[in-house]
């Protein structure tokens, strides 16, 4: 090897100040949006410092610099994979928008390859975006390969490829990246022969030369080869019969075949060599001659082991399966080696309803236990279900018959005996009866918590996860290393965070991506005691030889905090130093309010412009160790604390606080306990945070949380014939093509009655009983709310009216309540049209107001909705849905979104759901619903879902409705809504407007990414057009949590999401309503915020 495109422009980053200026200057250079949309450095550009601070600690194997003169303009760290020893990473790769097009990113990514080829590493892995449109195809020329499922993971084969020794002499002839043929598509590699999934590697040279390499997906390694040179061709090809290992299940047989077209004969010998997670056999000849011209086949099989854990491909798609054998074949002297596995699957996977179930000390609890058959075929089982002595059962077998990927579900009812001080346990046995065989196929143990106030419980569950949890707060871990927290559910509000939290690392140094630590195979321990539950993993280091080193996660019983440590211990004979503990990660949390201390302030950040990477990393700058967010909207705050012994630095990185302590020599013998962080979820403010980290540390601290205000006047305005429900604050809906009869009703929580003067002084063009100024006295109370009936009429205007209120005198004070009126025309004709364009139908229905588009075959989306003038106020490409800014695809106007909470990568599958449309009429509303039965998304094939998209006559109002329905007889958690960018003007982000924290908030974007999410009670946002003043309207119907988001996501490109979070059960329906409207302020927006459902 010699990379050759490398001279004069790569070369190895110095650690000097010099230097680290230089690669800061380049980093500052990808805030341009089509580098880095959002932005690289978020409003926190990058010193000096910073840089050489971090390529001090970090352990790359290598930071390469692409240069110009004495400039850098490029950079590429390769670091330790991940996961897998035989893997490399690029952490971050990047050239200066300036110089790019000039070939510094392709030889940066070749000297990357040739460096973990070196390293003698199998491949060589990155991360990146779908709508990367620049650097995709510069990724997938040098070797890489997007992972199917997965946003977006790329695998570099390129390496394992170049140490084959095999390929020595083509690759001596021929330089690699020369020689490599491929076609470019920015899609998903996935390409897959006979049920295997590959990625295939050809080079081509002079001749006829030419090499041919495929790729096993999953064990991610060579699995067959042809090379042709000199017009001699020697070929192997090992191929399972499937990918799918069933746990326990029948063998998968396997077949090596080698092809012989030298000119002369080969010998051949083969040695497999499995994981423990595998058992492989050969069933054929393992050594022999072929002879030329000829083949030899060698059979073997593959099984699965009862008790192997099963892995999820639909949630950890990148992951290398651990069930892979090494099949090691000599041809003629020279050894490779070829690799293929099984994906662990379980052919009756087991679920409990509730998953987390828990039982009350001598009570009983009803439980449902799921059983899905994930085969193709029928199967008949026998399931068992044993109590311990803990408990017992009232039914104990169960005869079930199973459809191909068909799920049910049995009931049964569960006693404590009272015999256990924590739990009771339940094990759940499946067998497999039918003619053909018979015998254990499936077997977990539930362990079910006893409900005590003050105890806190570690268990393994059966999802295969490790659950921390005590009354108020659930963590749940991985059952793997690395140990990784991947939701806290917050019991006493309701929800739950998910992310990728309070991974520790060891160093110094620190890795940049994985070390020993989250690749070695370690037994994880769980343990219970009166005062606390905890998870502990322990390991000896390779590392640093003589270090024992323990991870720790504590849940302490009564007070509801997460400690995370780490012990240290010198078995060796020697002084350990350079030690250091780190502990960070990620959460998916958009906090309405974070607040530090920071010197002699508390600091509030609300602005979502705000910069938290800014945040000063030198402990000195915090007062006091201990960070928060609030949500608002379920008055719960996610804290953190810190400690100030031996901190070296301090900042925030993916929503989550990371500590880096430096510390001292550890001696022989000497065992010592490091606490890293601290995490706690409470009710309240950041004072509830402040408290506890007092109480932690003695410190005499006064605080308490605020005092809740609640609104104690209830007032709605309703009218049948609108066909929409009544609620306070909502609007009125008159009809002004007739008189309307309208009820208003007054509600007080007052016991005793209070006197009230009533004025309701309409807006203007609106009668009521043929007055403009309407006054009443009445009494009201919580037993006795006013109910009145009044007529009202319309006079000509427009069909939003919003300058009216209701104005209620009472002995010792007056509230006002604002009165709007929506004017809607039922004898209004609505035009409907229907085309085809580019094979995606398009059904179009339009009033003198607006129209609106819709087509199921672009994902069931309404993909228009115009104003008087045609113009449309949502992102338009229909019928294009190819890659925009982060996504591979994304949908013109409003697309549904509907997914299995744990799925993360749900829109690859739920985009390719076939929809059908149907007109639908509502008087006075009109428009298209369009249905689907998904067959494809993970976790809820089966469910039926409809998107209704209505429009208002006489009105640009617009409602979108999302129902689902599950018929898959397994209770499942989803996330359901819209997302939609919207367009105003083409050259221009729109003012976003929308209420934070209780504050009306004006965001005026910048090419920085933000992102934020409207208070819960609030739901709206309004986007403006700067220019014409023209506003864009969304309102969520639901306000019991957080379920609006809004994000600028680069200089030209803006985002909102309602996305909430429903629990459906069989045969249940859930629904979410928000609408769209047109208007001309921001202000009439905010008004209409408490649009009501339609009836």
């Amino acid at each position: 090897m010699g990379n050759k495109y490398a001279e004069g422009k790569i070369r190895d980053f110095e650690l000097t100040m010099e230097d680290a200026a230089r690669v800061a200057e380049c980093f500052n250079s990808f805030d341009d949006s089509d580098s880095w949309p959002g932005g690289f450095t978020h409003g926190n550009p990058f010193t000096a410092e910073r840089i050489y601070e971090s390529a001090k600690k970090s352990d790359d194997m290598r930071i390469l610099v692409a240069y110009v003169e004495d400039k850098i303009v490029g950079y590429c760290n390769v670091c330790e994979g991940f996961y897998d020893p035989e893997s490399a990473y690029v952490g971050l790769l990047g050239v200066n928008p300036h110089y790019q097009g000039q070939g510094f990113g392709k030889a940066l990514l070749i000297e990357a390859a040739e460096t973990a080829a070196r390293a003698g590493k199998r491949r060589i892995d990155l991360h990146t975006w779908g709508g990367n449109l620049k650097a995709l195809p510069l990724y997938k020329r040098v070797g890489y390969n997007w992972m199917p499922g997965t946003r977006v993971l790329m695998e570099g084969h390129i390496p394992g490829i170049l140490n084959f020794p095999l390929f020595k002499e083509f690759f001596n002839r021929y330089y690699w990246y020369d020689a490599f043929k491929r076609e470019i598509r920015q899609e998903p590699d996935d390409l897959v022969l006979e049920g295997i999934g590959l990625f295939k590697y050809r080079f081509e040279g002079d001749d006829g030369d030419s090499l041919t390499v495929m790729i096993d997906r999953e064990a991610k390694g060579i699995c067959g080869f042809e090379l042709i040179m000199d017009s001699q061709t020697i070929s192997a090809h090992l191929k399972p019969t499937s990918h799918t290992g069933y746990i326990g299940g029948d063998a998968v047989p396997i077949e090596l075949v080698i092809i012989n077209e030298t000119a002369e004969n080969i010998q051949y010998s083969i040695n497999v060599t499995s994981t423990k997670e595998l058992v492989a056999n050969l069933t054929g000849q393992s050594s022999g001659v072929i002879q030329q011209g000829k083949e030899t086949k060698v059979n073997g099989t593959y099984k699965i082991p009862f008790g192997v854990a099963p892995l999820d491909k639909d949630d950890a798609a990148d992951e290398k399966v651990k069930s892979w054998a090494e099949w090691k074949l000599t041809i003629n002297g020279t050894t490779v080696s070829l690799f293929a596995g099984l994906i662990p699957t379980e052919a009756i996977k087991i679920t409990s309803t509730p998953e987390y179930p828990s039982i009350f000390p001598s009570m009983s609890t009803d439980l449902a236990i799921g059983f899905e058959n994930t085969t193709k075929e029928d199967i008949q089982l026998e399931v068992v279900v044993t109590a311990e002595k803990s408990c017992r059962l009232d039914e104990t077998t169960y005869s079930i018959s199973l459809s191909a990927l068909e799920s049910k579900e049995i009931t049964t009812t569960i006693h404590d005996t009272g015999q256990s001080r924590n739990f009771v346990s339940v094990v759940i046995s499946v067998f497999k009866s039918d003619r053909k065989t018979q015998g254990l196929i499936a077997r977990k143990t539930l362990k079910i918590p006893k409900k005590q106030q003050g105890i806190a419980f570690a268990y393994h569950a059966m999802g295969e996860h490790i659950v921390l949890e005590n009354d108020q707060v659930r963590y749940r871990f991985t059952n793997k290393i690395p140990l990784i927290c991947r939701y806290i559910e917050r019991k006493t509000v309701g929800d739950y965070i998910e992310g990728w939290m309070f991974g520790i690392s060891l160093g110094l140094p620190f890795p940049r991506e994985g070390d020993e630590w989250t690749r070695k195979d370690l037994d994880i321990e769980v343990s219970n005691t009166p005062d606390y539950a905890e998870i502990t993993v322990t390991g000896d280091s390779d590392d640093k030889p003589g270090l024992r080193y323990t991870q720790r996660y504590r849940l302490y019983s009564k007070k509801s905090i997460l400690e995370v440590s780490a012990t240290l211990t010198n078995v060796g004979k020697e002084p350990i130093e350079k030690l250091g503990l780190s502990c960070g990660g990620w959460i998916d949390y958009r906090s309405q309010m974070m607040t530090v201390p920071v010197r002699s302030g508390i600091y509030q950040l609300k602005d979502p412009s705000w910069g938290a990477g800014g945040l000063p990393d030198k402990p000195d700058y915090y007062s006091e160790q201990w960070f928060s967010m609030y949500d608002m909207s379920a008055n719960s705050t996610l804290g953190f604390m810190w400690e100030k012994e031996h901190l070296e630095k301090i900042f925030l990185s993916g929503n989550v606080p990371r500590p880096e302590y430096i510390l001292p020599i550890l001696q022989p013998g000497e065992s010592k306990t490091y606490l890293i962080l601290k995490s706690t979820t409470k009710s309240g403010d950041w004072r509830t945070i402040r408290s506890m980290w007092a109480k932690e540390n003695n410190i005499d601290l006064e605080g308490k949380p605020p005092t809740p205000i609640i609104d104690q006047l209830s007032v709605e305005l309703s009218n049948p014939d609108s066909r929409i429900s009544s609620k306070s604050g909502s609007p009125l809906f008159v009809d002004r093509a007739k008189p309307n009869d309208v009820q208003l009703t007054v509600k007080v929580i007052q016991k005793e009655p209070i006197v009230a003067k009533i004025r309701i002084i309409p807006p203007d063009g609106i009668l009521i009983n043929g007055k403009t100024n309407y006054e009443m006295n009445s009494e009201i109370s919580i037993e006795k709310p006013l109910k009145k009936a009044l007529s009202i009429t319309v006079e000509d205007g427009d069909w939003l009216r919003v300058e009216g209120k209701i104005e209620f005198t009472f002995a010792e004070h007056i509230v006002r309540r604002q009165f709007s009126v929506i004017v809607f025309d039922s004898k209004q004709e609505a035009k409907k049209q229907s085309e085809t364009i580019e094979n995606q139908r398009l059904f179009t229905l339009s009033t003198s107001e607006c129209s609106i588009g819709v087509s199921p075959d672009h994902r069931g989306s309404l993909v228009r909705y115009t104003n008087k003038e045609g113009e449309s106020v949502l992102l338009d490409r229909f019928p294009d849905s190819g890659p925009y800014v982060w996504w591979d695809r994304f949908f013109s106007g409003v697309s549904p979104i509907l997914f299995d909470k744990r799925v993360w990568d749900w829109e690859t599958k739920f985009s390719k759901e076939e929809w059908e449309a149907e007109y639908q009429k509502y008087e006075p509303w009109a428009g298209y619903e369009v249905s689907s039965i998904l067959e494809y998304s993970a976790g809820i094939k089966g469910f039926e879902i409809s998107a209704r998209y209505l429009l208002l006559k006489g009105t640009n109002l617009v409602q979108a409705r999302l129902q689902v329905k599950n018929t898959i007889n397994i209770t499942k958690t989803v996330k359901m809504g819209f997302k939609a960018s919207p367009k105003l003007d083409q050259s221009h982000l729109s003012n976003i407007h929308t209420i934070l924290l209780g504050t009306h908030l004006t965001h005026e974007p910048v090419s920085m990414r933000t992102s934020f999410k409207s208070d819960a009670e609030e739901s709206w946002a309004a986007f403006e057009n700067s220019i014409t003043g023209q506003v864009l309207g969304v309102i969520s119907t639901e306000k019991q949590r957080s379920n609006l988001f809004v994000e600028t996501i680069s200089d030209e490109a803006q985002l909102f999401r309602f996305l909430d979070l429903k629990k459906v059960r069989p045969g249940e329906e859930k629904t979410f309503i928000c609408y769209l409207l047109i208007t001309d302020s921001v202000e009439k927006v905010q008004l209409l915020k408490n649009l009501p459902d339609i009836v």
